[in-house]
């Protein structure tokens, strides 16, 4: 394997990968609310979608239910949207109805002993 540092696209940027992955939902009726309401607040938004809830395989863990992957430009853009007025106003949706992880990370390979330390903020 290759390591790899991940550089810029030319712009002084790199793209962040948005993952959620479902624990529970304690009340989809909610949940489907908030699914039904975010379209809105990704409209004109930079992300490129790669995977949103479509068919996966559990290789090790428990209790998934659901996972979504999209592609952000940049950091500064994600978190952009994930603190915008529009997204706050529903996030509660999720958050309240449901159980997610959900990370932003960066694209590559960091050598042994870096690792575990690359927590973000």
């Amino acid at each position: 394997m290759t390591t790899r540092t991940p550089g810029d696209d030319g712009t002084g940027t790199k793209p962040v990968y948005m993952v959620y992955i479902c624990h529970s939902v304690s009340d989809r009726a909610l949940l489907e609310k908030y699914w039904a309401s975010i379209g809105p607040t990704l409209e004109g938004q930079p992300l490129k979608l790669l995977a949103g809830y479509t068919p996966f395989e559990v290789l090790e863990g428990e209790n998934v239910l659901g996972v979504f992957v999209a592609e952000w430009p940049s950091m500064k853009a994600a978190k952009a949207w994930y603190d915008s007025p529009g997204y706050k106003a529903i996030r509660h949706l999720r958050m309240d109805n449901a159980k997610y992880t959900g990370v932003l990370v960066e694209p590559g390979v960091v050598p042994p002993k870096e690792r575990l330390r690359n927590r973000i903020g």
